[in-house]
Order: structure tokens, then sequence, then C-alpha cells
């Protein structure tokens, strides 16, 4: 008799599909599932689930903003758009922004995907020159980095010369800030 008959097929399929909420309680070392939810398969390393080691782990933090953000003349962190996760070392990590600015005063917009010692940083800028007239224009970056390990943050910040500057969003069309990981180092 097939063993599928005597546990059932679902049994044989099922053990390690749950969801992010639902994962199993008392866990051991090495044990693998699927997340329906997340569509991930982790392995439990006997102190918390991870992705397999040699695949990407995708997505790790993503922020978005739908709403016209005002710019500074002064160097600032843009409100609501910064990460914290737990980076794992011997990991590569993508951080990448796309935005859309405008002014219409003359000047630099200058848009920051920053590390936190600012040793790393993606800068992106649109000069008006000496215009009045209203522009719109999108600006978009990464970066890669390595070497990182622990609580880490990353954020976009910005200044610009330009008197009346702004990141636009909206629901179409929303800034967006995002970490990935995208494999081993």
């Amino acid at each position: 008799m097939p063993l599928s008959t005597v546990l059932g097929a679902q049994s044989l399929i099922k053990p390690g599909v749950c969801t992010s909420s639902t994962r199993p309680a008392s866990p051991f070392e090495g044990q693998m599932i699927y997340e329906t939810d997340t569509d991930k398969v982790l392995v439990y390393n006997g102190t918390a689930w991870y992705p397999n080691w040699n695949t990407a782990w995708g997505q790790v933090g993503y922020v978005s903003k739908t709403s016209d953000t005002n710019l500074t003349t002064t160097t600032v962190d843009i409100t609501g758009l910064s990460i914290t996760w737990t980076a794992i070392s011997g990991r590569i990590y993508k951080i990448s922004f796309d935005t859309i600015a405008r002014t219409n005063a003359a000047g630099n917009i200058y848009i920051n995907a920053i590390v936190t010692d600012s040793s790393n940083t993606i800068k992106k800028y649109f000069r008006n020159g000496a215009s009045s007239t209203d522009f719109r224009f999108s600006l978009s970056g990464f970066l890669y980095e390595t070497g990182l390990s622990g609580s880490t943050t990353r954020k976009m910040r910005s200044d610009c010369s330009a008197s009346t500057a702004m990141l636009e969003a909206g629901a179409a069309y929303p800034t967006q800030f995002i970490v990935e990981d995208i494999g081993p180092a």
C-alpha cells in the first residue's frame, strides 16, 4: 500500500506549509517551511528562520510615500523614508530609491540614499539653472553594500539650493525606498 494512501496525500504535501504567523511552535534545527502568505521557503537554524543561505533572500525593507514632501535648503532626513533591518554578514544588499522631484525656482535639488556613516552614498541631483519654469523630473539610484551585520538603518536625505522644491508623490507614483538581499557576497 502506498504511503500516500496510509497518511493521506495532504499530510505528505503540507507538513512544512504555513503562514508567517503560523510557523511551527517548536521547530528543530534544519526544519524547512514554505510560507503561503510571503511565498518564502525558510530554514530554522536553531535560533531563527532564514531563507536558504545560497539564494537571494529578496526584499528585506520597503517604504513608500504617497504625499508631497517639501524639501529644505539644509540636509535633512526625509520623514517616512527610513528602513531598519537585521543584516546578515556575508550577504550583498541593494539599496534603491525612485522619486519625482519638482521645483519652480533656480537651484539644485539633491536626493541621497545614504548609509548611516555617510561613507557610502549615492547622490542624484537636478539643476534648474536660473529658470522659474515649473520643472518635474525623475530621480532614481541604487548602491550595493557588503560587510553589514546586525541592526542596520538606511535613509533617504535631501538638500537643495532651490527655495521651493518638493518630492511629488501620489498613489500612482509614490516615492519608493527599498532594501533587497540579493545573495551571498
